[in-house]
């Protein structure tokens, strides 16, 4: 043992013995104190299918298989809808506790379709500090359709494609037939085919030549239910004009307020035979377009001019440009900022 001289300030022993002491007492002090061990069979589980609008809960099992207490330091979900219920946050070497993880549908806010929620715990284990507990589940809403959602590929603006859907309800109990089918374009017609209660039909059209670049639009089916008022299907496609705008969208920047300031565009065909321009017009009366032939592989320029107001503002508008038959030809979008 290291013999202790008082020097009267603090102890002294030869040099390196007190450390290595120390250094020893705290091993054996660690050592006795041990570890916590997390250790769980099950981390993840697939409910499959539920009702969209009941409650959704698994309770994992969280044992401590170390020989230190373990401590849940933390608890992060997945979202606003996932819930966990955590029997207690420390457990003793042996002994275990339940975490419940679950989806409480929100009104307004329900999920339908296949969906995740997830629990994170933080703990004091010093190899397994962070673990996540998983449910997935396929929420069923009273309702669905077939196809759940359209797309008219590429068309051109002569073309009127339909699609037909099915709207079917999986719930015989939300079967209503005050059904109101209501496009969010003026370029989609809706129109019901059949009556039947529990699976009506419906047929949209796509008037393609109402059309000013590719849509990207929905048809909502109001269906009057307290629980699931209305069902959505986005509708897209892809619109081919005989004419391609480069560049693609008209960004003129900032703009000062009162001022002006413009952009050149060059509308390059896309077929054969492209038909010749004849105008270049804006809904926008603070934007200006005029066309004309550049006599470039049968190319023509758009110069696009903003005279802004004298007011802060975002302009986002679409100048369409028209052939001599008056069909579209090209669709510019355009953005700026007036400052």
């Amino acid at each position: 043992m290291a013999r202790i001289v008082w020097s009267g300030k603090f102890p002294y022993t030869r040099p390196g013995i007190l450390p290595l002491v120390c250094l020893l007492v705290g091993a054996a002090a660690l050592a006795s104190a041990g570890e916590p061990q997390l250790h769980v069979e099950q981390t993840e589980i697939d409910l499959g299918s539920k009702p969209f609008n009941t409650a959704v809960w698994h309770t994992f099992s969280i044992e401590n298989n170390g020989s230190a207490p373990l401590f849940i330091l933390d608890v992060h979900k997945s979202c606003g809808c996932t819930y966990s219920l955590l029997q207690r946050d420390s457990i003793a070497p042996g002994e275990s506790t339940s975490l419940r993880v679950g989806y409480v549908p929100k009104e307004g806010q329900r999920k339908v379709g296949q969906q995740t929620f997830s629990v994170t715990l933080k703990t004091n284990d010093p190899h397994n500090p962070s673990t996540s507990f998983t449910v997935h589940a396929d929420l069923i809403a009273p309702v669905t359709s077939v196809p759940n959602r359209i797309d008219f590929g590429t068309v051109t603006r002569e073309d009127k494609p339909e699609r037909q859907i099915k709207i079917t309800f999986t719930d015989k109990a939300h079967t209503t037939s005050d059904i109101t089918a209501k496009p969010l374009s003026n370029a989609l017609k809706v129109q019901r085919l059949s009556d039947s209660k529990s699976e009506p039909a419906y047929k949209v059209t796509l008037l393609a030549n109402r059309l000013t670049g590719n849509l990207d639009a929905s048809v909502i089916f109001n269906l009057g239910l307290p629980d699931f008022p209305a069902l959505e299907i986005p509708v897209s496609a892809d619109l081919k004009l005989p004419y391609m705008a480069q560049p693609a969208q008209a960004v003129l920047g900032v703009v000062n307020k009162g001022g002006d300031r413009s952009l050149h565009v060059v509308l390059r065909p896309t077929e054969h035979n492209a038909p010749r321009l004849k105008k270049a017009q804006c809904t926008n009366s603070e934007v200006r377009a005029q066309v004309q032939e550049a006599g470039d592989n049968g190319a023509w320029n758009c110069d696009i001019t903003i005279h802004a107001a004298d007011k802060q503002e975002k302009i986002k508008t679409v100048v369409t440009v028209y052939d001599d038959h008056d069909k579209l030809a090209a669709a510019i979008p355009v953005l700026a900022y007036v400052r």
